[in-house]
């Protein structure tokens, strides 16, 4: 039977991450609860965009509240949410991801069976109007074109009226501000989806033209790096709304979570401590500024089912 790209994903993330992934979850609670705790670098980005989606789910759901956390990783979220008061059930593709989750239920007084081994799939059992929030912090960008289709389509039918859907999303615009070799192409294809202006110009086209004026580096990606071996499915948050509204969902914010605060090729100039208190004290407290639509690699999604 042929593995889906989600199943390919989990594999891929139990052999490089998860059996070896720093422990945060101590820095997610603190975080939580103090906004200028400063975390590692490599894991800012999954605690930055918990936090807010925590201030989210605490202003808009009662307690006992029933949310399913998907592509649950290391289960640090759900537990958290746990803690808080919501009933929650969780999922993730990665086996290796759903036994340290257990695990770190176990430690917490929490129960193990709260998280499941599977994929997208989990929500076909989820009945109609059955739960008041989904989340998935990068989750839903492994998957390919039909099982995303799929879930959305969950989405509007396992929500009930007034629900929330909390989603991370890859942020096409934040290839412009890389000014690396992506930069490169994603001005290209910017200019040839707009016009076939391509044609006025000598030669093989807009990207060889713009890689013969213009010199950048190009883009270093970590050797465990997932997105450099699946490809990941990328959003713009200017039109996302219109996305989702296919779905029967509304959006109610956008939040970019995790800014780079200078290009990548310029932060491996700067003192990684100095630039860790700086996005401590910067990031999550700037997440509603429209400059991170091009400073962050993710955007954060929150959307809503009418009442109606």
């Amino acid at each position: 039977m042929t593995k889906s790209k989600a199943e390919i994903v989990g594999e891929a993330y139990s052999r490089d991450f998860w059996a070896n992934c720093p422990y945060v979850y101590r820095d997610l609670v603190q975080k939580d609860q103090d906004r200028t705790h400063p975390v590692s670098n490599e894991q800012s980005n999954h605690i930055f965009r918990a936090v807010l989606t925590f201030d989210h789910l605490r202003e808009h759901l009662p307690d006992g509240a029933s949310i399913i956390d998907m592509g649950c990783g290391l289960g640090f979220n759900t537990c958290h949410l746990t803690t808080m008061g919501y009933r929650v059930r969780a999922f993730d593709a990665s086996e290796t991801g759903v036994e340290h989750s257990r695990e770190l239920a176990r430690q917490l007084g929490l129960d193990p069976a709260a998280f499941t081994h599977s994929d997208h799939t989990y929500l076909r059992e989820a009945p109609d109007a059955s739960v008041d929030a989904v989340i998935g912090m990068g989750f839903i960008y492994y998957l390919d074109d039909e099982a995303r289709d799929e879930t959305y389509r969950h989405f509007g039918r396992i929500l009930n009226p007034g629900g929330i859907a909390a989603l991370t999303l890859t942020n096409m615009f934040f290839d412009a501000f890389a000014l690396n070799d992506t930069s490169i192409r994603f001005w290209a294809l910017l200019i040839g989806g707009y016009s076939d202006a391509a044609s006025l110009l000598p030669g093989s086209g807009v990207l060889a033209a713009l890689e013969r004026e213009i010199s950048v580096p190009g883009r270093r990606r970590l050797k465990k790096s997932i997105s450099q071996r699946y490809q990941i499915h990328v959003d713009n948050p200017l039109v996302y709304g219109q996305l989702v509204r296919r779905y029967g969902l509304e959006v109610e914010e956008i939040l970019y979570p995790d800014n780079h605060l200078l290009p990548p090729f310029l932060e491996d100039q700067a003192d990684p401590e100095a630039l860790m208190r700086m996005k401590a004290e910067t990031c999550v407290q700037n997440a509603r500024d429209w400059q991170g639509m091009f400073m962050d690699y993710e955007f954060l999604a929150f959307m809503r089912k009418p009442e109606g």
